[in-house]
């Protein structure tokens, strides 16, 4: 599997609320966990819903199609968990969207 993101993906139209998604989505990292073969980041639902998550997923999926992303919330903890993993060399890919200092 070529591990390449599809930059044209995403169309014009919704590159916008992807962009606006993604810098929400980094806002809303509480925690990251390493994983053999990507990451488990914990979100702050206050600062980003389920559903965002949820949608910011549908357009990231189109860019990076080598990924496996899980969305797990857990009984009434208002915090969720994103998990995304995929091929050797797809948690390096992770480790530089989602670095910490970002």
């Amino acid at each position: 599997m070529v591990l390449a993101c599809r930059l044209g993906a995403i169309g014009e139209a919704e590159l916008p609320c992807y962009k606006a998604l993604c810098i929400r989505l980094q806002e809303a990292i509480k925690d990251r966990r390493e994983l053999s073969d990507g990451y488990i980041f914990r979100l702050n639902s206050d600062l980003m819903s389920l559903v965002d998550a949820a949608q910011w997923i549908s357009l990231e999926r189109l860019c990076c199609p080598f990924l496996k992303f899980q969305l797990q919330a857990i009984g009434s903890d208002r915090d969720y968990w994103l998990t995304l993993q995929g091929p050797p060399g797809a948690k390096t890919i992770v480790r530089e969207a989602f670095h910490p200092t970002r």
